[in-house]
């Protein structure tokens, strides 16, 4: 007999009914292996955050944040918190510091008890009573605080760009809505309202816009996970609402970067004494009439003549000093090609020195007592550094004794209360950095300033030995300069972010501005001006190559006596290169081709290849090297969690 189909639906029916049992039991059985726990409770959650922001017409705002949470005493057990940033950074990485007052904060209607602590950028106020906890359950806070330097001005438009949330809350947020209350002109005349949801950089659209009865804009988001927040943007036309003074912008920018500011008045006042130091003791005297002249004038040397020029001493002052005694018949130079391929020099003292020493001015002779002391024969090499320190020192002594305070005054001792300002304006700025409770931005400010004097003092050294020497002189220790310099620079970039762009340039300036015045200050005295007035006569004589103009200023016959009677001056005066072609005719009848394998080569040097211009850098970079100690030198749009407000929260 066929089985009728409720048979069918019965015996289905039964079938579910017993599979459903089977899961029941299987879940009970699971819930006793956990322990017999119970299911869990609502997790804790912001139920409504309802921010209502009323933008006064003088720039200042009135924030009334109502915050619903649902508390079961795991995280909130006396009441919540919330967080508010008052410290930024502006697009420059200079410090903005914003207003954060509290007005009031209630609970259910009733008002509640606060304290505030301070954040690394901002400050944490605590809703509660530490010896009151609270019963689970549902509660509201409203919170109404104030703030001022929240909006936006910009060359087409001014703006409210807000964080209504914050991103740092540890809850969900079921729901959030925020209005914004303008001026009734602001109101009229809004140009733009937009809205970014999610987490911090998020550029999430989540939400939906509108207006209230008065007709401000209205921002709602829901079901926002923890750690993300509401973002809003209101612009309007410009000159609405004013923009802060000038004069209230540079107070708020001295108040709140406060290192900054310290290097900056430091620099000003350090500029200020070193324009009037200037002015008083720096002016050099005004330059006269320059002649030709066709002998070093006063019969100076030529050490003294650069020593003059530069009003100060270098490796080329000493090079020029040798080469006018090998002239004179004191010494031979000798050059050899090294193990590395490199040359070296040979100073020689010849067998009729007596006879040629009476020629000698009075600082070569000092120089040749201290390097022929005790041989006859002295290597340009680091071996002997020493010995060519000695001879070095003795020659400035004798230089200093002809020219210092008579011809010329360095004025070092102006130099110190400026260094000074320095020392104090940079104790200031770390003392300040200090001051913000910063470890971070403290050490980088100190070690980015202790980098800079290695870095300033390295430049200065190579500009030195560029100035003297050339780019030859200055070698692989101007590319080991180059990479400290850029490496300056890229740690400036980089510092920035932390300890913004006005403080990294203030330590830069205060260390860098007495450079250029170590230089600007030294002045020649009148008898000096009238002095470097013949030698740059002179020197007009030494580098005067070009035809008619040859004629008229080398009124002499060239021989080789003459070129080598004057090479040592024009070595010492950096033209040595414009003296030698002068003579190229000459010295090609002389030898075979100037500067060839066989050219013409003076009595006073023996190695071959004898080029003016290469052989005066060459011995000057050996002067150089040789004089210093081994190992005193190297060879070689929008989103969300941006905008003013933001912050968080959580509960405690």
């Amino acid at each position: 007999m066929r089985k009728s189909r409720w048979f069918y639906y019965f015996s289905f029916t039964f079938g579910l009914l017993v599979f459903t049992a089977f899961l029941g039991i299987r879940g009970v059985a699971h819930q006793i292996q956990a322990g017999g726990e119970a299911p869990a409770a609502p997790a804790e959650r912001i139920r409504l955050f309802d921010s209502h922001i009323t933008v006064n017409a003088d720039g200042s705002m009135r924030v009334r944040e109502t915050i619903q949470v649902q508390a079961t005493g795991a995280q909130i057990r006396h009441g919540i918190y919330r967080d508010f940033p008052t410290r930024y950074k502006d697009r420059l990485g200079n410090d903005y510091s914003v207003r954060f007052e509290i007005v009031s904060v209630e609970r259910d209607g009733r008002s509640e008890p606060y304290h505030v602590s301070n954040l690394s950028n901002g400050a944490r106020a605590y809703f509660g009573d530490a010896n009151r906890l609270l019963p689970p359950g549902t509660y509201t806070y409203t919170f109404t605080y104030a703030t001022d330097r929240q909006l936006g001005f910009f060359p087409g438009h001014d703006e409210l760009y807000w964080n209504v949330t914050g991103n740092g809350w540890t809850f969900p947020i079921d729901l959030a809505t925020a209005t914004v209350v303008l001026p009734q002109a602001v109101k009229e005349s809004i140009q733009q309202v937009d809205a970014y949801t999610g987490y911090q950089g998020a550029k999430g659209k989540s939400f939906t816009l509108g207006r209230d009865k008065d007709g401000n804009p209205t921002f709602r988001a829901e079901h926002l996970l923890p750690s993300q927040g509401l973002t809003i943007v209101v612009t309007w036309p410009k000159g609405l609402i004013a923009a802060a003074p000038a004069g209230r912008k540079v107070r708020d920018w001295i108040a709140d970067n406060k290192a900054a500011s310290a290097g900056l008045m430091g620099l000003v006042a350090i500029l200020f004494y070193y324009f009037v130091a200037w002015n008083l003791i720096g002016r050099d005297p005004r330059r006269g009439t320059i002649v030709p002249l066709y002998e070093p004038p006063d019969n100076m040397s030529p050490a003294a003549i650069r020593y003059l020029k530069r009003m100060g001493f270098d490796a080329k002052v000493f090079s020029a000093a040798i080469v006018d005694m090998a002239v004179k018949g004191y010494l031979k130079i000798g050059r050899e090609l090294s193990s590395n391929f490199s040359y070296k020099y040979c100073l020689t003292r010849r067998e009729a020195f007596a006879k040629a020493e009476d020629k000698l001015s009075a600082d070569e002779k000092a120089a040749a007592s201290e390097l022929f002391e005790s041989y006859n024969n002295v290597w340009l090499e680091q071996l002997n550094y020493k010995l060519l320190q000695r001879a070095k020192k003795a020659m400035v002594s004798a230089l200093k004794a002809a020219i210092d305070r008579v011809y010329f005054t360095a004025n070092t001792s102006y130099l110190w209360p400026g260094i000074g300002l320095a020392i104090a304006a940079l104790m200031a700025l770390l003392l300040f950095t200090l001051g913000e409770k910063n470890p971070d931005a403290s050490i980088m400010t100190a070690f980015l300033a202790g980098w800079t004097v290695a870095v300033c003092l390295l430049i200065t050294f190579c500009f030195e030995q560029w100035k003297a020497l050339g780019v030859k002189g200055v070698g692989m220790l101007g590319l080991f300069a180059l990479v400290f310099l850029a490496s300056e620079i890229l740690l400036v970039a980089v510092f920035r972010i932390e300890i913004g762009l006005p403080r990294c340039l203030a330590i830069v300036a205060l260390i860098g501005s007495n450079i250029p015045f170590y230089y600007l200050l030294k002045a020649p005295t009148q008898e000096g001006r009238k002095l470097l007035d013949r030698v740059d006569g002179f020197k007009m004589f030494l580098e005067a190559v070009e035809g008619p103009r040859v004629a008229t200023l080398l009124p002499v016959k060239k021989t080789p006596e003459l070129f080598e009677r004057f090479f040592p001056y024009a070595l010492a005066l950096g033209v040595e290169h414009s003296w030698m072609q002068q003579f190229a005719g000459v010295l090609a009848q002389a030898g075979t081709t100037p500067g060839g394998e066989r050219g013409y080569e003076p009595s006073w040097y023996s190695g071959g290849g004898f080029v003016a211009s290469s052989f005066a850098a060459s011995l000057s970079s050996a002067v150089s090297s040789s004089s210093s100690a081994p190992g005193s030198s190297s060879g070689g749009g929008g989103s969300s969690g941006g905008g003013g407000g933001g912050g968080g929260g959580g509960g405690w």
